[in-house]
């Protein structure tokens, strides 16, 4: 809600910006909006255990949604000297799910990548597609996990010995959100890691 306020405040005066100034107040306001409707969108989703959520399907191109979460994620990477490579076939991939749901999970994990890696290394997202399914990897070169603490991941405040590398903050809840996601929408969520040398998980949706 603050940024939503503080946001409106500079619209009022963005005569007096420069284009640049102007396309970063728009992603600020796009930002609360989006902050706003995903905390909503959580919090059905954690009562949906009570029978009264119900995902909203649209079919939206996968492709156009990852390009817009990375742009939104290009300061902290930068600021972080981290480089965010997308590969895809670069055709159009259609799905039929909750966009937001699956835009949660997908900024979850990118934020986590970047998070997790220390400077100057690279995030990899790749797009790959299949006759019924769609996976979303997402491949960092940070500090990886062990495998006896893989098992861990999903659960909420789980805490693992591998720590973000600048100081970030870090609540356990990410990886159990995403997996919460997962369950709702009928996906599903991969990880595979090596201590010392990054992690890669995917997400694989029906189309």
């Amino acid at each position: 809600a603050a940024i939503h306020v503080w946001g409106q405040i500079l619209e009022t005066d963005a005569g007096n910006l420069n284009a640049e100034q102007q396309k970063a107040l728009q992603r600020i306001i796009q930002a609360g909006h989006h902050g706003q409707q995903l905390i909503k969108r959580i919090l059905d989703v954690e009562k949906s255990e009570l029978g009264n959520y119900s995902l909203q399907l649209e079919q939206f191109d996968l492709v156009i949604l990852v390009e817009s979460i990375i742009e939104s994620f290009k300061p902290v990477a930068v600021s972080k000297q981290i480089k965010l490579h997308f590969q895809t076939s670069g055709m159009p991939i259609m799905v039929l799910s909750d966009k937001q749901l699956v835009q949660r999970m997908i900024e979850n994990l990118v934020s986590n990548a970047i998070k997790y890696s220390l400077r100057d290394r690279s995030v990899y997202i790749n797009l790959s597609e299949e006759e019924k399914e769609v996976h979303v990897h997402v491949r960092d070169e940070g500090l990886g996990i062990n495998k006896e603490e893989l098992p861990l991941l999903f659960y909420k405040y789980a805490k693992i010995s591998s720590q973000p590398t600048a100081g970030e903050p870090s609540t356990g809840l990410g990886l159990s959100i995403v997996k919460r996601i997962a369950d709702e929408i009928d996906a599903k969520i991969l990880c595979e890691s090596e201590k010392g040398k990054g992690s890669i998980f995917t997400i694989i949706l029906k189309k």
